[in-house]
């Protein structure tokens, strides 16, 4: 079950005062399946229903200020947030006429485009919330992330059955990653980990790329960089005997604990 609250405008202004950046995706590129929802193929105003409705920064829940697919058993709405961001929570903002519908479906995240992936839309990314029962009509509701912040890029809503997918508005908390990474982990330049517990994670053109991997690996806390190969090994800090050793061509990175965070 998603840890979710209920939101109402005063909220949605009060966010913003939040250490955490909320973002509407406002013109942001957004796409929709498996279509859009059109009345009369020969008369119907070609901007109902689209795709950027949920991110026009129109909070108005009147069907015709909300996106529409056509009814179908998966349908999807996609935002490229055209960065990597450390998502935190996603808000969504539900009609007021056949509320119900908006049920039975996921939030989830993508570091790289879904629909390039041949199995799309049955493609998941890294799940941020999942939701059951039918959301409140006319009402925001908030999706925490329920194993933390998660990072990418392209941010989907996917529903199975129950009608057709509607959005009034989507907001996401984020972070810009280059933020997210620097209060993330405290950075020890020319330093190499001796540590028994290192596992290798792959070559990367920078530390932040190495640092996305090893948020993925919850046992790790800490990695080093060759700042002339890219090659990156994640370790404990926390798991058996942790040393280290001076050396020109490494940087260690270490998450920063609770106790070491003050203000981000």
């Amino acid at each position: 079950m998603a840890v979710k609250s209920q939101w109402n405008q005063s909220n949605l202004e009060l966010s913003s005062s939040k250490k955490l950046r909320i973002a509407p995706p406002k013109m942001k590129p957004s796409s929709q399946g498996p279509a859009t929802y059109i009345i009369q193929k020969s008369s119907s105003d070609p901007s109902l229903f689209r795709s950027n409705k949920a991110v026009d920064g129109v909070n108005d829940t009147d069907i015709f200020q909300c996106t529409h697919t056509t009814d179908n058993n998966i349908m999807w709405w996609l935002v490229d947030l055209e960065a990597l961001y450390q998502i935190h929570s996603v808000i969504l903002l539900n009609r007021d006429v056949f509320s119900e519908r908006l049920q039975n479906f996921t939030v989830d995240v993508f570091e790289k485009d879904p629909k390039l992936e041949p199995s799309f839309p049955e493609t998941f990314g890294r799940i941020c919330a999942q939701q059951v029962d039918p959301l409140g009509a006319a009402q925001w509701t908030e999706f925490n992330c329920r194993n933390g912040p998660i990072a990418g890029q392209f941010v989907r809503i996917v529903k199975y059955g129950f009608g057709a997918l509607s959005l009034c508005e989507v907001r996401v908390f984020e972070n810009p990653l280059s933020t997210a990474f620097r209060s993330t982990f405290r950075h020890v330049p020319n330093t190499k980990s001796l540590s028994e517990s290192r596992e290798a994670l792959g070559v990367y053109s920078t530390p932040m790329q190495c640092g996305l991997t090893l948020w993925q690996r919850l046992h790790l806390n800490a990695f080093h960089f060759n700042k002339s190969s890219g090659y990156c090994e994640g370790y404990s800090t926390e798991s058996g005997s942790h040393s280290s050793a001076n050396d020109q061509d490494w940087d260690c990175f270490i998450e920063i604990s609770d106790e070491e965070v003050t203000d981000i």
